[in-house]
């Protein structure tokens, strides 16, 4: 089907033939689809995809909140145990007016494993956030078992008593029951709670 445009008289077109009429519907048609598309559609297609990224976005968000929300109450019951441990744990930090007992029940583990102290200098505080580091520089004579009673005593106090930096050095040519006789040195660090976080 050939169609001259050259003959195609515009001002005639009860008298076109049905091939021309057909196409020029068709060329209308998509004219009027493809201007439709440009001005209507394309335009809004970057907005479609911002829509669609917003909504795989909002939906990873429900799926989160939804699993928060799901294991709320073992979230509840975890923090609860979680305030309940850190109560027990700073009730275990002594006050500014329980340390100078603290440091008489240390020395009297001491003594009470038959250790003879040397030297027991309590240390400058060292600030920690909301509570004191306070070292004490120790160093006492005794036999190896002496010593470990004392750890291991010092480990059942009501409050927290840790110790660091041990050296055991033997004194020459000096035994007690046959078990050699150690000069010890050690640091042994407790911790202050603090009221007030400015009391420093």
């Amino acid at each position: 089907m050939n169609i001259d445009i050259n003959n195609i008289d515009f001002n005639n077109i009860a008298g076109w033939s049905i091939s021309v009429i057909f196409s020029a519907v068709v060329v209308t048609f998509l004219l009027v689809l493809g201007t439709g598309y440009y001005y209507f559609t394309s335009k809004h297609l970057g907005g479609l995809e911002k829509v669609i990224k917003k909504e795989d976005e909002l939906k990873a968000k429900y799926a989160l909140k939804h699993k928060k929300a799901n294991n709320l109450q073992a979230y509840k019951k975890l923090m609860k145990n979680m305030e309940s441990s850190l109560d027990s744990m700073i009730k275990e930090l002594p006050k500014k007016a329980e340390v100078a007992d603290l440091l008489v029940e240390v020395s009297q583990v001491g003594l009470s494993n038959g250790l003879k102290f040397n030297l027991f200098q309590p240390e400058t505080e060292i600030l920690k956030g909301f509570y004191v580091e306070m070292p004490i520089s120790i160093v006492v004579t005794g036999n190896y078992h002496q010593f470990a009673s004392f750890v291991s005593d010092i480990s059942l106090l009501p409050r927290i008593v840790t110790i660091h930096d041990f050296s055991m050095t033997p004194k020459e040519n000096e035994k007690v029951d046959e078990l050699q006789m150690l000069t010890i040195a050690l640091t042994a660090k407790t911790y202050r709670y603090l009221d007030n976080v400015s009391e420093e």
